[in-house]
């Protein structure tokens, strides 16, 4: 749905309440309001009692009086923004109160607008109507945002696995070739995720070692049959062959500055290497 329908369609059945004391204003304003078209109107001459019910039902407009006992409309809005909503009501001050310090405060305490009262009940409306769209294309694009978030996590998500379904299967691959089984494989990445964590490395760490330790054998693929597969020693000449899986796993590896590949590529090159460096 394009936002201009989302607009068309929507903002007539937007929740509305109105807030002042004055039991006449109210039930002027509701009707003002219900006889424009809106289906959703609530009025309450108690802000205790129409934060509460804004708490349960929430609102896409509030029509908000300034001057009003116990808790005036400046604490009104004082409350709601303390709610720390991701999209908070528009509100309009509908208010006796024509100084333009009352004006400025209310703005400043996240007013979108301010109309004086008496009021041009066709002005009203209007207002009403032009704040009732932009808070509805903003609940769009904010159920926009969300969704494009969603579905980035999801392919991000999608992508991370596909990665390592890569790295297991080349691991299973090279040890296949050396007559070995997966459970090999499953045994040696986690017991190198277990000294990992033994050495302090953190969970995040951990996780990298236990997914890039099955390609330490990569490099076994580009060691010729008769050497890999020979049943009795290897000569000198075929054990320093034997030695290349190594820097062929490493070269296999490189090229991609990924956490989990480079990690990978340290370890094919390094798994043979003794605390002396030989």
């Amino acid at each position: 749905m394009s936002p201009e329908l989302a607009v068309t369609n929507g903002f007539h059945d937007a929740r509305l309440m109105v807030v002042d004391d004055e039991p006449s204003n109210v039930k002027l304003l509701v009707k003002l309001l219900q006889n424009a078209g809106y289906t959703n109107v609530h009025g309450f001459e108690s802000p205790a009692e129409a934060l509460e019910d804004f708490d349960r039902s929430g609102a896409d407009l509030l029509l908000l009086d300034l001057n009003m006992p116990e808790i005036d409309g400046f604490e009104t809005m004082q409350r709601i923004n303390a709610r720390g909503l991701n999209i908070p009501p528009s509100i309009l001050v509908l208010t006796a109160q024509s100084a333009r310090e009352h004006r400025i405060r209310a703005l400043d305490y996240g007013a979108r607008d301010y109309v004086t009262k008496p009021f041009d009940r066709v002005e009203l409306l209007a207002r009403v109507r032009n704040l009732l769209e932009i808070q509805v294309a903003q609940r769009y694009m904010h159920g926009q945002n969300a969704m494009l978030e969603r579905k980035v996590r999801e392919r991000t998500q999608e992508l991370r696995e596909t990665r390592l379904q890569i790295v297991h299967r080349l691991g299973r691959a090279a040890e296949f070739r050396d007559n070995e089984t997966g459970y090999h494989i499953l045994r040696m990445s986690h017991t190198s995720a277990l000294l990992a964590r033994a050495i302090g490395w953190n969970e995040k760490k951990c996780e990298l070692m236990l997914h890039a330790s099955p390609m330490h054998d990569i490099g076994k693929i580009g060691i010729p049959d008769h050497i890999l597969l020979k049943p009795g020693r290897l000569d000198a000449a075929e054990w320093e062959i034997m030695k290349t899986h190594t820097t062929i796993g490493a070269r296999i590896l490189e090229g991609d500055d990924s956490d989990l590949l480079t990690m990978a590529g340290d370890i094919a090159i390094a798994h043979h290497e003794k605390w002396d460096g030989s």
